[in-house]
């Protein structure tokens, strides 16, 4: 399992809880140029690792990096920090930056803006934090509700609005549900079947809230009914939905900062 911080990535081994961490070098190509990690995505023997300075490829046979700034290609924006990112093929990958929408090319190294694909609505919801594939279509997590991206048309729509509910990612379990966390509702499930997208407080929120009172800033399944929720600044919450129990993993267990991005 992989896990971003501030102070670069931490993997716990999943047979053998051990921690392993990767962070910046003063030799580029054998370390992140920024500490800051927020996201990234494993495919075969290479890790894409989103930063605040750009995409950044771990090859884990070589265990060199190849780094690609981004940087110059919306003048509006003041945080370039990649929040998710999402594959649509082999070489093309969604970013959900925290000020705008892009889409990279990891064969030529360059970043498309996708606000030109609906100012006004992309300007509505201002800031972007993870995404999610939902058959033809990527859910978007906004600080003001859920847009969707058609990945045939490249278009966009609004799914959901909720003002300043800050909504930080999804989640799609074992069993085809949709999970988000919001900073208003704390961890919910979201139909999209229902008009507008029903979006519900899970019962386990009361439990979550007796250990942290941080935002939950991202969640994972590791196994079916079991959720860990990265806070920012709690550490981890694992969390057993079938169980209706938790327990909180923090500096004391390994992590090599409580801040989880």
């Amino acid at each position: 399992v992989w896990i971003g911080t501030t102070k670069g990535l931490s993997a716990i081994g999943e047979n053998t809880n051990a921690l392993h961490s990767i962070g910046t070098s003063s030799n580029t190509l054998f370390g992140l140029t920024s500490e800051n990690v927020w996201s990234f995505y494993a495919q075969k023997n290479a890790l894409f690792i989103g930063t605040d300075l750009g995409i950044s490829k771990y090859n884990s046979t070589t265990g060199q990096f190849t780094h690609y700034p981004f940087k110059g290609i919306n003048k509006k924006a003041k945080d370039y920090t990649i929040m998710d990112i999402e594959p649509l093929d082999e070489t093309h990958f969604f970013l959900t930056g925290f000020e705008g929408l892009f889409m990279f090319d990891s064969f030529r190294g360059t970043y498309t803006n996708l606000r030109s694909k609906n100012e006004l609505l992309i300007d509505r919801h201002r800031k972007f934090y993870a995404a999610v594939r939902n058959k033809n279509e990527l859910l978007i997590a906004t600080a003001h509700g859920v847009l969707s991206y058609d990945t045939k048309t490249h278009s966009f729509r609004e799914i959901h609005y909720l003002n300043n509910a800050v909504f930080r990612g999804f989640y799609v379990d074992h069993r085809g549900t949709i999970w988000t966390i919001c900073d208003k509702l704390g961890l919910c499930t979201i139909d999209l079947t229902k008009k507008g997208g029903q979006i519900k407080p899970h019962e386990m929120n009361r439990f979550i809230q007796q250990f942290t009172s941080d935002h939950i800033s991202t969640f994972i399944e590791t196994e079916p009914g079991t959720f860990f929720l990265g806070t920012l600044g709690s550490g981890i919450i694992a969390v057993n939905i079938s169980q209706g129990t938790c327990f909180r993993i923090t500096k004391k267990e390994g992590l090599n900062n409580e801040c989880i991005n």
